[in-house]
């Protein structure tokens, strides 16, 4: 097995059964979560770590992951699990962030040809209650 770290994600290459290599391709979710977040332009992110000590000494993470104030008026945080790697702890408030950013109502879509047609539908319902027959190709 072979593993290849570049451009924020990891690459592993797995053995399967058949002898051959089948490439995996993991990427970083708090550089996802960094990308989306730019791209639509809901804030900067902030990463809050809570570093406890176990009962045997061990360090145990956990991060709170939040939004800063901005335009979008989103204000969205999570706590993610704790965990013994303070990478996996990262990765996992990440992906919790992300799921709540994706569910977030930030954008409308609009498609013009769809208002289009529905104010080309009014006219012709308008036409209809004003003469009292639908348009004809004349018209």
């Amino acid at each position: 097995m072979w593993e290849c770290y570049g451009c924020g994600g990891g690459a592993s290459g797995i053995d399967s059964a058949e002898g051959t290599n089948v490439f995996l391709h993991m990427e970083d979710m708090e550089l996802m979560l960094h990308r989306a977040c730019r791209s639509l332009l809901v804030g900067a992110l902030v990463f809050e770590p809570v570093i406890t000590k176990g009962s045997n000494g061990s360090m145990i993470y956990e991060f709170m992951v939040f939004l800063l104030r901005n335009e979008r008026g989103l204000e969205i945080g999570v706590y993610g699990p704790h965990s013994m790697n303070e990478r996996v702890a990262r990765q996992e408030a990440s992906f919790l962030l992300m799921k709540k950013v994706v569910e977030a109502p930030i954008m409308g879509i609009y498609d013009y040809n769809h208002r289009s047609f529905g104010r080309q539908q009014q006219n012709a319902r308008a036409h209809v209650n004003d003469v009292g027959e639908a348009p004809t190709e004349d018209h």
